[in-house]
Parts: C-alpha cells; structure tokens; sequence
C-alpha cells in the first residue's frame, strides 16, 4: 500500500498546473473555438435572425386552417393600419376648406 498515490482533487480536464497558468492565459484557454473574437456579433445575429422570424410567422406566413393563434394580433394590426391611413370627417372638411381657400387666391 506504499505505492498508492494520495487523493488528489479531479481535474476535469484541466491541466495539473493550471494554477500556476497566469490569469490572461487562462482566459485564452477557456475561450470557446468557435467564433472566438465575435461572440458579441454572432448574439446580435441570432438575436435578429429570430426576431424577423418570429415577425414573419406571426404577420406574413400562410398557415393551411383559416383561424389560429395570431389571428387576433393581425387582425388588431389590420385594424390600425387602416386607422392611420383613413382621415377622420373633421380631417375631410378641413382639407376641403384649406382647398377652397387655395383656389380663391
């Protein structure tokens, strides 16, 4: 039993001097191979990339049954662009003046 070695801690991986490894080359170490300089880039593509698809399903894509779970939501969106792009009747009469007045000048 003299020939057993004493209990160390695991080491998962890491090598046995990983202590002594300044920290600067610890970090170069633990980055990740992959995209290793644009992990801030590669978040905001993913970021975006699943926004325009979440808005694309849920506004634009032909689904096979007529009624689903986002006809409500383009239905309130339907609503308010035709909202914004109609005049109200007070609008109408006073476009009709403002051109009456153009017209007399």
């Amino acid at each position: 039993m003299s020939d057993s070695k004493p209990e160390s801690k695991p080491s998962f991986g890491l090598p046995e001097n990983w202590d002594k490894i300044p920290e600067e080359e610890r970090k170069l170490l633990q980055k990740p191979l992959i995209f290793p300089n644009n992990e801030k880039l590669f978040r905001r593509f993913t970021v975006g990339a699943t926004l325009a698809m979440t808005l694309y399903m849920v506004f634009f894509h032909e689904y096979r049954s007529e009624n689903h779970c986002f006809q409500p939501i383009r239905q309130w969106v339907a609503k308010q662009k035709e909202n914004f792009f109609m005049l109200s009747p007070e609008d109408l009469k006073y476009v009709e003046d403002h051109k009456d007045e153009l017209k007399k000048q």
